[in-house]
């Protein structure tokens, strides 16, 4: 029971470990991401331009002030310094340096940024190497005070050696060990403090049967003399040996051969326009007679068509002249026959207005004929004519007789009641 109460604990606490731990992991992982996401941000606000190693002590580096309100820089703790781009390192000693950025980003937020650069030492220079017998003698300039490793390769073989600079920056080194025929390169790099320089120039030379005793630039010097005696057609092979042993003669004829082709291509060219120019300007000529003559033929064409075409226009232009009179003289007659018509019609219709005029004088004539007549032709029954017995008597209050043809009354005596 115990032991089954132990074998719980120790599980439940591990679980508990474990998950805490995958927790931490997974919050320093987001942390890590935001400060990454964060670092990207200001890069591509600062645009700084520095490597992470360097074998400059005095590099330039270059950025961008976001804000414009100033870039301040402390290196290896000092002091911030305001600094302009392009800005020149002070001489910074062999080593890791840190250099702590601060400035103003867009958002106005004051930013710290965090770079580090390595200084390393410059390469060693090689001089041309020395070989006497079965040495070959590497010297050079580096570092002072500081090492050269020097490596030495032919084909498959290689050797190294490690050598001390003096104080004036100089150093050397023999090889004397399997020193054969070949071709080899020798290459070395700067050590001090713990930190390798990048590798120096490569040299290559030669070490031949001939010429054990020279040095490279020797060996380059006395290889391109030579003499044309020393050409013998007979004695092929001489030609071959003094070619092998002089290939930047061979390169020299190479080159005056394809000189002597560029040559004679440029000159075949400059011939071939010349004589493209000469037919070219036959074919103008000809082409320039051609075309005088047929301007020649055109202009006396134009000359006959001109004159046809002036007597064809004076001949339309009067025609035309006719045709506007003898429209003109249409449209007046026109006119004048409007005018008339409208006369015509002026009088009709005065005409019509007086027999209209007529007519209606005629037709109140004959209304008032026609209501004398029947007055005249009215007549009164005995009740109607007592009613009107003043009125109708001829005499008036007087007893005198009325004047009866004034009113022109007709009487007359019915049978009706």
């Amino acid at each position: 029971m115990k032991k089954l109460l132990t074998i719980i604990t120790i599980l439940t606490l591990w679980f508990s470990f474990s998950s805490n731990v995958l927790i931490a992991e997974d919050v320093r992982e987001e942390l890590d991401a935001i400060e990454r996401e964060r670092i990207q941000k200001i890069e591509e606000q600062l645009l700084l331009n520095l490597p992470e190693i360097s074998d400059n002590p005095n590099h330039i580096i270059t950025f961008k002030d976001p804000s414009e309100q100033g870039v301040f820089l402390e290196i290896d703790g000092q002091e911030f310094e305001e600094i302009t781009s392009p800005y020149t390192l002070p001489s910074l000693s062999l080593g890791r340096h840190v250099l702590v950025f601060k400035f103003t980003d867009q958002q106005g937020t004051e930013q710290t940024f965090e770079r580090t650069i390595t200084i390393i030492p410059r390469p060693a220079v090689l001089n041309p190497p020395a070989i006497v017998e079965n040495e070959i003698k590497i010297s050079g300039t580096a570092m002072a005070n500081s090492e050269v490793e020097i490596f030495l390769s032919r084909d498959i073989s290689n050797q190294k050696a490690l050598v001390e600079v003096d104080a004036n920056g100089e150093w050397e080194h023999i090889f004397t060990e399997d020193i054969e025929e070949g071709i080899y390169t020798a290459l070395a790099t700067t050590r001090r403090n713990g930190f390798s320089s990048y590798y120096s120039e490569p040299i290559v030379f030669e070490i031949g049967a001939d010429s054990e005793t020279l040095t490279p630039v020797q060996q380059r010097a006395e290889g391109t003399s030579f003499s044309f005696s020393d050409f013998d057609i007979t004695d092929y092979r001489g030609i071959l040996q003094t070619l092998r042993n002089n290939p930047d003669l061979l390169i020299a004829f190479g080159s005056f051969f394809l000189l002597g082709i560029l040559l004679a291509w440029i000159a075949l060219s400059i011939i071939s326009k010349i004589t493209q120019k000469k037919t070219k300007k036959v074919l103008q000529d000809l082409l320039k007679k051609k075309e005088e003559e047929v301007e020649k033929a055109s202009s006396l064409r134009e000359k006959f068509e001109n004159s046809k075409g002036e007597e064809d226009n004076e001949k339309e232009e009067k025609q035309e002249k006719k045709e506007k009179d003898e429209k003109k003289e249409k449209e007046e007659e026109k006119k004048k026959e409007k005018k008339k018509e409208k006369k015509e019609e002026k009088k009709k219709e005065e005409e019509e207005e007086k027999e209209e005029e007529k007519e209606e004088v005629e037709e109140e004539k004959e209304k008032e004929k026609e209501e004398d007549d029947d007055e005249e032709a009215k007549t009164l029954t005995k009740k109607e004519f007592m009613e009107k017995f003043k009125e109708l008597d001829p005499d008036d209050e007087e007893g005198n007789e009325k004047d009866l043809k004034k009113k022109n009354i007709k009487i007359s005596l019915t049978s009706k009641d």
